[in-house]
């Protein structure tokens, strides 16, 4: 099993946090670090608690959206929630088997952290194809980030080893490719003013998790593309 895993942690605040967090990546060999809106101050306090990871400081990747990281190319994007309820549909991170196949065949894999007040929200764990739950104590639910963490990097490690399943004929459809369809399927439904203007926005944001936790392959995406291409041209036509 070997597959390129990349963390991504929204508005960290802690400097502490962040330095446990290098110490985990070089711990298990992450590839990169994205830092959405960071809020730490960057002390001396990050190299202190990173230790052997503090190496990585200097290529930390800092970005102003989550969007544009999740619409590179990968092939899973995994989120993590300590709220278990309605449609939040969260794995336990003591279940990570039944999603192996993410952990394979060469898959470039990112997994979101939320911010260590609240979390992600919403419109954020949409963009993901699944999400991740770590099963504690529900009177007191919230886990220290950096021990979050490190929690979900021990069980992603456990499953090498592990047999997965192969996606037959074609691989898991990329980021890049599946923002391609959700772009030209909110075309179609917009030329057949299928949205309430007031409910427009709920109603993508249901469709792109939908769509997400389909886990498509290219193949997939390509037959979807397909009638959507057809529709187009009939656009065209009544045009001239």
């Amino acid at each position: 099993m070997k597959y390129n895993l990349d963390l991504c942690v929204l508005e960290i605040s802690g400097d502490i946090n962040l330095g446990s967090i290098l110490r985990l990546m070089e711990n298990f060999k992450l590839r990169n670090l994205y830092l959405v809106n960071p809020r730490c101050n960057f002390s001396k306090s990050v190299s202190d608690f990173a230790c052997h990871g503090k190496e990585r400081i200097n290529s930390i990747i800092k970005k102003e959206s989550l969007r544009e990281i999740v619409s590179s190319n990968y092939h899973y994007v995994i989120g993590t929630t300590a709220n278990t309820g309605k449609n939040r549909n969260a794995i336990s991170s003591a279940n990570l088997n039944e999603i192996s196949q993410v952990f394979s065949d060469e898959q470039d894999v990112l997994l979101i952290m939320g911010r260590e007040s609240s979390g992600m929200n919403n419109e954020e764990l949409s963009m993901c194809d699944y999400t991740i739950n770590i099963p504690v104590n529900t009177d007191y639910p919230v886990l220290n980030l950096s021990h979050a963490v490190s929690v979900i990097l021990y069980e992603i490690e456990k499953l090498k080893g592990l047999k997965t399943p192969h996606m037959k004929n074609s691989q898991k459809a990329t980021g890049v490719e599946v923002d391609a369809l959700l772009k030209n399927m909110k075309t179609f439904l917009d030329d057949i003013n299928y949205f309430e203007k007031s409910a427009r926005h709920k109603h993508l944001s249901v469709l792109e998790e939908m769509i997400r936790r389909k886990a498509l392959s290219s193949d997939e995406i390509r037959f979807i593309q397909g009638f959507l291409h057809v529709n187009d041209l009939y656009k065209k036509g009544l045009n001239h």
